[in-house]
């Protein structure tokens, strides 16, 4: 869980729109990626959302902790299992991965004014700069970046 080397940051630059790197200029590697394995307990959405809010050094985290929020949810709601938090490093922002033991596919719902959930991959489709998912032997992963500029939260 923990990494090596040096660690380059996000910091908010002048305006407050744009995220600008913290750190050494020279590093052309990001750091590596850390992962860690949450049980399948409504805590275990917050601290996940800790661990990658800890990973990223993002300074303005508002983005990353609600997609984090809901992947995780959806991991603890759903499969029902364990499930592996990993972040990767960008050069260009983050690589959010959530892996759990289900092996179906995440699946929008359609929107219903009147139910209190079903609207996380809607989030995650309107504030991600790209997601998915993909198959794996014990499950799925559920994925999503974002670049060094917050897009939908200001």
């Amino acid at each position: 869980m923990s990494s090596a080397g040096a660690t380059v940051g996000f910091a908010a630059n002048s305006g407050p729109d744009v995220l600008t790197p913290r750190g050494s200029d020279t590093q052309s590697t990001p750091p590596p990626a850390r992962t860690t394995t949450f049980e399948p307990a409504a805590t275990a959405v917050s601290a996940a959302r800790r661990f990658v809010s800890d990973a990223s050094q993002f300074a303005d985290t508002r983005e990353l902790e609600l997609l984090v929020s809901e992947v995780a949810s959806n991991a603890v709601f759903h499969a029902r299992s364990p499930f592996t938090v990993s972040v990767i490093p960008l050069a260009d922002g983050i690589r959010v991965e959530v892996g759990d033991r289900d092996s179906r596919p995440p699946q929008p719902l359609a929107l219903d004014p009147s139910r209190a959930n079903g609207r996380g991959l809607l989030i995650l489709q309107t504030i991600a700069r790209r997601w998915g998912s993909y198959a794996t032997s014990s499950g799925k992963v559920v994925w999503f970046e974002l670049g060094s500029t917050p897009g939908a939260i200001q």
